[in-house]
């Protein structure tokens, strides 16, 4: 059975997120690494996931990967609902946020859930963190929660 299976399908497996096509935690782990970590952390996801079901939440990580690539080259889904991004310094990492918190704000679109609910989406918001590892930056995300 599984003798059919390439490795190269194996290694695509593990390399790419199959909900978002971004990289995955073990891509961003084998990466080179630039001196800024950015992490990304979607406020809300898990209550959203539970009022309107998982499938528009699946929308959501995907319609926010779709952003991420637009301003980042190299963008990959940690886990869950969080992302990371590398850059070169603080200060890009903070140009390249801003026109993803603008894309991410402007977001407007009413979607039906599976048994045929209409949810208004109205921006996608997002915590997020920068520091000089991954870790740091996802607790920065988290600190901004609380």
């Amino acid at each position: 059975m599984y003798e059919d299976i390439s490795k190269e399908l194996l290694i695509e497996a593990l390399l790419f997120d199959s909900l978002t096509g971004l990289g995955t935690r073990l891509a961003y782990d084998e990466a080179n690494k630039l001196p800024i970590q950015v992490g990304i952390d979607h406020a809300g996801l898990h209550d959203f996931n539970e009022q309107y079901g998982r499938d528009i939440g699946d929308w959501l990580l995907c319609q926010s990967a779709e952003i991420f690539i637009k301003h980042v080259d190299e963008v990959y889904r940690a886990f869950s609902d969080k992302f990371v991004f590398q850059a070169e310094s603080y200060e890009d990492a903070e140009i390249i946020m801003k026109p993803i918190l603008a894309d991410l704000s402007s977001v407007n679109v009413t979607l039906k859930n599976e048994i045929g609910n209409e949810i208004k989406v109205a921006g996608i918001p997002v915590y997020y963190g920068v520091a000089s590892t991954m870790n740091e930056a996802l607790m920065k995300c988290h600190d901004q929660k609380n």
